[in-house]
């Protein structure tokens, strides 16, 4: 079986399904507005879904799951009873009768956390178009209640419904296709536990669907902590269609403060070092080289920070290739590094550094080397 799904077409693809009873997995397949790869699987029994998520999940990885999504409690040691008494080790329909006798799950509110999955999972697949294309050779025993039913596809189609409309009333603040991006001079006050998730995802990078993805979150309430991020000013909402970067610290040209680059893909690094100077000096920041070069000709930069590691070009070669750039040549350049060995000083010298520095970086340790090197940078 192959259909062509098109664009918000799933549901009625999967109505097809249903109509012709169907029993087995298909996968869809299709490509975002962003050319990434959008691939899902779908279960189904007797032309009923019984699952839908990125993958085909083990029995452990489904029961991973419903830990997570059901926040079920004492889980763990009833895993390790279960292990011992199931006969087919690779069957959830007899793995999820065992939780449900342990009486840590009920078949009803297993059902509805599903359908909210797979809504969820067809609100961010729909804008595509795709296929749905069957799997060979394929078992998924996973079924639902006393009578080892699927899953009402109307129900689901029902949830769908209403999720869509929770989304209408928070646009035009807020869709799957907004990009948020963390404010670096509000980042001090960021509460400390969410400012992992922002300093990983908040990066300008990310679409709000991608990174529902990518942390299994429910992307309408992660869109909903999102706004009260956005109002309490730790992020600003960018709209996927919107061009251009976002650069909190852009220089004015009433700003007579020397200008410092750093350089480094770590938010939190960022934060801690515009905390530590940034009172005196006019910090600007660049996550990998090709925004430090084009900072760097574009700002009459006074100190240069730069980051050993970095995603794309280490920190020493970018450190060589300021230093072949005439205008470059004096220009203070000091590597920041979590590591300290001579050996990494050397390479540091070696590649034409001013100076080094270990992370982590404070007031204490930055400030004087600032003054020293910013200073003979000016009267040179």
């Amino acid at each position: 079986m192959v259909l062509q799904v098109k664009a918000n077409g799933l549901i009625a693809s999967l109505k097809q399904i249903k109509a012709e009873g169907f029993t087995g997995i298909t996968d869809f397949d299709g490509i975002t507005d962003r050319q990434q790869p959008l691939q899902y699987s779908f279960a189904f029994k007797q032309g009923e879904v019984t699952y839908a998520g990125k993958r085909i999940p083990s029995p452990l990885e489904f029961a991973d799951w419903m830990r997570k999504r059901m926040k079920l409690k004492h889980l763990e040691s009833t895993l390790k009873i279960v292990s011992t008494r199931t006969k087919n080790e690779d069957s959830l329909r007899e793995l999820v009768e065992f939780i449900a006798r342990f009486g840590l799950v009920r078949w009803e509110d297993l059902e509805a956390a599903m359908q909210m999955e797979i809504a969820t999972i067809i609100e961010c697949v729909s804008p595509y178009s795709g296929t749905l294309v069957e799997r060979t050779h394929s078992e998924f025993d996973l079924s639902y209640g006393e009578n080892h039913r699927g899953l009402d596809l109307a129900k689901i189609e029902e949830v769908f419904i209403g999720r869509q409309q929770m989304w209408r009333k928070l646009a035009p603040q807020i869709s799957l296709n907004t990009i948020p991006i963390i404010r670096l001079e509000e980042a001090a006050n960021i509460s400390e536990n969410i400012l992992p998730h922002l300093n990983k995802w908040a990066s300008g990078k990310f679409k709000l669907s991608e990174i529902a993805g990518g942390c299994g979150e429910d992307p309408l309430q992660l869109a909903q902590a999102y706004l009260r991020w956005s109002q309490d000013k730790w992020i600003h909402l960018r709209n996927s269609n919107e061009t251009g970067e976002i650069n909190s610290s852009k220089a004015t040209a009433t700003d007579t403060r020397p200008i410092i680059l750093s350089v480094d893909d770590s938010k939190i690094v960022q934060v801690s070092i515009r905390k530590a100077v940034g009172d005196l000096y006019n910090v600007q920041f660049a996550s990998n080289a090709m925004d430090a070069l084009h900072i760097l000709n574009a700002m009459p930069i006074a100190l240069l920070l730069l980051d050993v590691t970095m995603p794309d070009i280490d920190g020493l070669e970018l450190c060589r290739t300021i230093r072949n750039i005439g205008k470059f040549k004096t220009l203070p350049i000091v590597m920041v590094t979590a590591k300290d060995g001579l050996i990494d000083k050397m390479r540091g010298q070696f590649a034409g550094s001013t100076h080094y520095l270990n992370k982590p970086v404070d007031r204490e340790k930055l400030l004087p080397v600032l003054e020293k090197y910013i200073v003979k940078a000016v009267a040179h």
